[in-house]
């Protein structure tokens, strides 16, 4: 079994079909699991983001062996150091990292309001 382990701000359960039916297809059929993305303070320093880093990578990597699977993939999406840190940790124990990616839909009202939509098209390897 394999796990797709989704650490965003954007739970699975309001996922498009198109993007559950992708990331199930990268797992081999195995579960999707969302872990919240944390709070990043834009007054921490390198180090705490670092530190953040590492305790969400022991994190998760307990619950990927309380699953005991045989492979996990992990789609990060978020504050940019920290992804970079906690993808970094990831790729570094043997994991691959996913992103992601969309098209953005812009309609714009004659008050100025803009209105966005966001339509998955991919995960894309880190």
């Amino acid at each position: 079994m394999n796990l797709f382990i989704n650490l965003s701000n954007h739970p699975s359960s309001k996922w498009s079909p198109k993007q559950i039916e992708t990331a199930l297809s990268i797992s081999d059929n195995g579960p999707i699991i969302d872990i919240d993305f944390p709070n990043i303070d834009p007054n921490m320093t390198d180090m705490d983001v670092r530190k953040l880093a590492s305790k969400y990578l022991k994190q998760i990597l307990d619950l990927i062996e309380e699953y005991e699977v045989d492979n996990a993939f992990i789609h990060v999406m978020g504050e940019m150091t920290f992804t970079f840190n906690i993808v970094n940790l990831f790729m570094n124990n043997g994991y691959i990292c996913y992103a992601s990616t969309t098209k953005r839909n812009v309609i714009e009202k004659e008050d100025g309001t803009k209105i966005s939509t966001f339509d998955f098209v991919q995960f894309r390897q880190y």
